[in-house]
């Protein structure tokens, strides 16, 4: 840590005014304002530091200037005493030629005796000191004359303490944060005396020829933390009685406050200690005399001047010119420090009327500052006048058109509705006649259907008797040909249809178990993820709750240990026996807080592992979509696959089919033609022989055809079973049969024929 030392030598009798001082009335008791067993406990644990030499810097440089003030009286002092010595500040600058013999008092328990109650007899010391002690003694005027009645006659008393405006850049930064925060204030940093009011402290307590100066010196620190931590290493920490605690809120506000208002270009913070040293002697015979002695009665003999014990009388001539010489030089003395004083009175004079001058300049200009932005307000009340003005004429106009706009509409939607209702009516008419029409030609259609169907019955029936003329002469011719054509077509293609079904079947059985164990798979594998899902978001809830009671109770523990402590500091004064426990709270606070922290920590691991179990439960529903999509894409392959199989087949009896009607053409023709040849026969037997060989073909193909349908008929029940027995195979196993690709028989026969 890194710090700059300013001295600004030398200020004597400082001009301020005091705000803070220690108001001691004569014949009163004291004020006790400090609690001198907490200073005693600060000292001695500020003594207990290893590193404590390092906060010693202000201790040591006011201690060498007391040492040379003591250098500065030429004189050898037998027995001296320093008050609130501490760690040998001033001794240490002190040497056996100019002190034989040195006693050191403080509050610590070390050392010999406390500064506020000194243990010795009177007219004990040549010479009395103290550096940086004496601002903590709750009665100073009582302290100085302790110390004036151990000090022997023309013995002095040489002192230096902290007073005036010191730290007062602390003391405002908590003023000012603690009186945001909290709406008041209390003296965090401790009362000072003013070196107006020292001259005649030192007055009252019996002192002669006294002499007070000040001297200001400032630090840079890099911050108010870097200050306090300082200060309590010095042992000089606030030990008021009427002190309270600071919150952390408060300490932020105060270090954002101090950096602000007093920061230095190198983000430094200064902290200013006004230092004011005194020097006052006991009254002694050799002195110089009270004015008011010289006014001796009428009548009484003038008495001679006493020297050291001795009268001049009784003087040699050598002791009388020694003691010219002292005083001689005592004189020039008083006369360079009078010539001295007077400099520094014109300075600081001079000083003050220039910084008068200032103070009227910078009034003027907040008075010109004030009056500017007065001018600006009324400006900115007269445009915002104006602007609302404005803003009412803006609205008006708007609230105009708004219902232009509003009528206009109004008007054009009863317009349209009007029009609407025209044509409506208008096309309910065209509606009507043409539904007029469409019965009358509905009628002359029924009429015209009628006739026509009249006449077809009965060129049908005429081409039926025709036809069946035709059929029973190509039955009876080629009955037996026909028979066996079609026994060879019919094994063979029973044996193409069974080699395609037991195919087909095999395939789509296939199929069928793969799209399964696929199916099960997916389904096991998306509920077992579902399950553990569940019951991750079932242990995430329930601590996820624990969680939160646990952190209802620190919030509730937290608030009535924040109660409890606001009730104890109140009554801190009444229940100081009850430090302990309020120690023991802190500790529960904290522990308190700590877990708040870990529970908070958790419930942040918890949410990730929830939005983990999140990014998995997406990343498997899209895999399942997926299995969903396979799926379809098996489904359709497989539906495309039987179609393309019933196309083959479909193509296949259509050939078949086709040249079945070709050759029964052809032979239905060979036939007519062998009919008519034995019909123009003249040999009557050969056209009975012809006739009977035609009934004969009639017999053997209606024959046929009955056999025929007979295996149609077992055919379309094993077709109707086996498909049936698929359904309910497919059903078990959970497919749908919404998209089933297949037909019933009875479907197939009564579809229509396919159209080339």
């Amino acid at each position: 840590m890194s710090r700059s030392l300013l001295l600004r030598l030398p200020g004597c009798w400082s001009l301020s005014v005091p705000r803070r001082g220690l108001s001691v009335s004569g014949g009163t008791s004291s004020m006790n304002v400090f609690d001198r067993a907490m200073k005693r406990r600060q000292r001695n644990w500020a003594a207990a530091l290893r590193d404590g030499h390092k906060y010693e810097y202000l201790r040591e440089e006011v201690g060498g200037r007391v040492a040379d003030r003591v250098y500065d009286i030429a004189r050898t002092f037998p027995v001296a005493l320093d008050v609130g010595g501490g760690k040998s500040h001033v001794a240490e600058h002190l040497s056996k030629d100019v002190v034989e013999h040195l006693i050191l008092t403080d509050v610590s328990e070390e050392t010999l005796a406390d500064e506020e109650f000194l243990p010795f007899k009177e007219n004990t010391f040549d010479l009395v000191v103290s550096s940086l002690s004496l601002h903590w003694i709750n009665d100073l005027p009582g302290a100085l004359r302790q110390i004036q009645q151990v000090l022997k006659p023309d013995g002095v008393f040489i002192g230096a303490m902290v007073g005036g405006e010191t730290l007062y850049e602390l003391r405002c930064s908590l003023q000012l944060a603690e009186t945001e925060r909290e709406g008041g204030f209390s003296p965090h940093v401790s009362p000072f005396t003013a070196v107006t009011d020292l001259g005649n402290l030192l007055g009252r307590a019996g002192f002669n020829m006294l002499t007070v100066d000040v001297d200001d010196v400032q630090v840079l620190y890099p911050g108010i933390m870097d200050v306090m931590t300082d200060l309590q290493g010095m042992s000089e920490s606030n030990c008021s009685w009427n002190r309270r605690m600071l919150h952390r809120d408060t300490i932020l506000a105060a270090a954002a406050i101090y950096r602000e208002m007093y920061g230095q270009e190198d983000e430094s913070v200064p902290a200013s200690f006004e230092i004011l040293y005194m020097i006052g002697w006991k009254p002694h015979e050799s002195q110089a005399p009270k004015s008011k002695s010289k006014k001796a009665g009428k009548g009484k003999g003038k008495s001679p001047a006493v020297v050291d014990g001795h009268s001049t009388e009784e003087m040699s001539k050598d002791q009388l010119e020694q003691h010219i010489v002292r005083l001689r030089e005592e004189l020039e003395r008083e006369r360079e420090e009078r010539s001295y004083f007077q400099l520094e009175t014109n300075k600081i004079q001079g000083l003050w009327e220039v910084s008068r001058v200032e103070l009227e300049r910078e009034k003027d200009k907040l008075r010109v500052g004030q009056r500017e932005r007065e001018e600006a307000e009324e400006r900115h009340r007269v445009e915002i006048s104006v602007y609302k003005q404005k803003l009412k004429h803006v609205l008006s106009e708007q609230h105009q058109n708004v219902s232009e706009l509003k009528m206009d509409a109004a008007a054009a939607a009863s317009l349209l509705q009007r029009q609407n209702t025209e044509s409506e009516l208008g096309l309910r008419t065209d509606t009507q006649g043409l539904q007029a029409d469409g019965r009358e030609k509905r009628l002359r259609d029924d009429n015209c259907i009628e006739e026509l169907t009249l006449k077809h019955q009965v060129e049908l029936m005429e081409l039926t008797n025709d036809f069946d003329r035709r059929v029973r002469g190509l039955e009876v011719k080629h009955h037996k040909k026909m028979q066996v054509m079609m026994e060879a077509e019919g094994r063979k293609r029973r044996s193409e249809v069974n080699e395609l079904e037991d195919r087909m079947n095999r395939r789509v059985a296939s199929l069928m178990e793969e799209h399964a164990r696929a199916l099960r798979g997916a389904e096991e594998y998306h509920c077992g993820v579902q399950s553990k899902i569940l019951t991750d978001q079932k242990v995430l809830e329930e601590e996820a709750a624990e969680v939160q009671k646990q952190l209802l109770r620190a919030d509730h523990q937290l608030s009535v240990a924040q109660q409890e402590n606001r009730r104890l500091r109140e009554s801190l004064q009444e229940n100081q026996q009850k430090l302990p426990e309020l120690r023991l709270q802190l500790q529960d606070y904290n522990r308190a807080r700590a877990q708040m922290v870990t529970s908070r920590a958790r419930v942040k691991v918890v949410e990730e592992e929830l939005r983990d179990l999140t990014v998995e439960h997406e990343l498997l529903l899209q895999a399942f979509e997926k299995v969903q999509q396979e799926r379809d894409e098996l489904l359709r392959r497989q539906m495309d696959a039987i179609l393309d199989l019933q196309q083959k087949s479909g193509l296949k009896e259509l050939l078949l089919e086709r040249k079945l009607a070709a050759l029964t053409q052809t032979v239905e023709k060979k036939e007519a033609q062998l009919c008519a040849v034995l019909s123009t026969a003249t040999d009557q037997e050969a056209g009975c022989s012809a006739a009977n060989k035609l009934q004969e073909i009639l017999v053997s193909k209606q024959n046929t055809i009955g056999s025929l349908q007979q295996d149609l008929a077992r055919e379309c029940q094993e077709y109707d079973q086996l498909l049936t027995t698929c359904a309910e195979r497919l059903s078990a196993r959970g497919v749908p049969l919404y998209d089933f690709p297949f037909r019933t028989s009875q479907q197939i026969l009564n579809a229509p024929p396919a159209k080339n």
